[in-house]
């Protein structure tokens, strides 16, 4: 007789068909979870970094903010000098080099 036909060659290709669509299901489903596990890790890990990020451009800002507040304050130390005191005088006459004008796009022939 033919391998499928008796009773108990059927019981036994269930039970292999059956095992091997609970072994695919299984599969399937530890799969879906190291996916679901993985995907959960990327993103606390990006939304570490993400903050860190935030918080280091925040004191990049701070920085800069001082460094301008130095600048304005030198700046100002330099505008409050009198240029008389240090010896500069005004001219007497101005003026100015008047400069070529350049060429347009009408006068290129």
């Amino acid at each position: 007789m033919a391998k499928g036909f008796t009773l108990a060659g059927r019981i036994v290709s269930y039970q292999l068909s059956r095992f091997t669509l609970r072994g695919s299901l299984l599969t399937i489903v530890s799969l879906l979870l190291v996916s679901y596990v993985g995907l959960m890790a990327f993103t606390m890990n990006y939304a570490v970094v993400h903050a860190q990020y935030a918080e280091a451009a925040h004191d990049e800002e701070a920085r800069i903010g001082g460094v301008e507040s130095q600048y304005f304050a030198l700046l100002d130390q330099v505008n409050a000098v009198d240029p008389g005191a240090l010896g500069y005088v005004k001219p007497k006459e101005m003026s100015f080099a008047l400069a070529p004008s350049a060429p347009t796009v009408a006068d290129a022939r």
